[in-house]
């Protein structure tokens, strides 16, 4: 199975969870103005990745799972990928990751189905289960591997924001901007992009309407996604 973007494309494995619109949003969201280097934490096919690479080529990346058959698939998908750029898939967890330096950007669309039923598959469970990789752990391994002056990023459901901040609080870390988002304007709020650094400048509160009459999407997000998605 294949996901085609305009300039490269992403296999998939049933054992590995798929591209979506969670993946696409935080990939195209992420700010990598002065960024020499990215860490993905959680990088499954290596899509993200793959699509910040494309946003700055000339920044190195580092993408690490815990699943080995992620990561056997991110580097299938880097071995066909047509830009040139510095990425590195490596198997390990959060945890046990050590790296020979900082990273200006951390991204993760970390697992959040802890209360969940599970997927048969337990490779696919480690993926997407906080069994392996609790919220606490993610910001902790996070603030350690992250430049004084950088930025992590994540998406999360909405349900869980006050207890990032509450963890961000007890780790002297800040929430800069937070970004809502919705399908439409009369749908609740299920997911949030959240940006955190090491100080304290004020946080900043947007929304972000993923739907509208852009081929499907607002204009706001059709803009975002236009130079990857094959079909905008």
């Amino acid at each position: 199975m294949t996901f085609q973007f305009k300039k490269f494309t992403i296999k998939h494995r049933n054992d590995v969870f798929k591209f979506g619109t969670d993946a696409a949003l935080l990939a195209t969201w992420v700010n990598l103005s002065n960024t020499n280097n990215v860490l993905e934490i959680g990088t499954g096919s290596g899509v993200i990745t793959l699509m910040l690479a494309q946003r700055n080529s000339a920044a190195s990346f580092t993408g690490i799972d815990i699943s080995e058959s992620a990561v056997e698939l991110a580097q299938e998908n880097l071995d066909s990928y047509p830009i040139s750029s510095d990425i590195q898939f490596i198997h390990s967890s959060l945890q046990d990751f050590e790296a020979d330096q900082q990273f200006d950007v951390i991204v993760s669309n970390p697992p959040f189905f802890e209360n969940s039923t599970k997927s048969p598959s337990e490779l696919k469970n480690a993926t997407r289960h906080t069994d392996n990789l609790s919220l606490t752990d993610l910001l902790t391994h996070s603030k350690r591997l992250l430049n004084p002056n950088g930025v992590i990023n994540l998406v999360y459901p909405v349900r869980y924001l006050d207890d990032i901040k509450a963890i961000c609080k007890s780790l002297n870390l800040y929430p800069t901007l937070i970004v809502f988002t919705r399908s439409t304007s009369n749908k609740p709020i299920k997911r949030v992009l959240v940006r955190i650094g090491m100080h304290p400048f004020p946080v900043q509160e947007k929304e972000l309407i993923i739907n509208g009459t852009n081929k499907g999407y607002s204009s706001e997000v059709f803009e975002m996604l236009q130079p990857f998605l094959a079909k905008l």
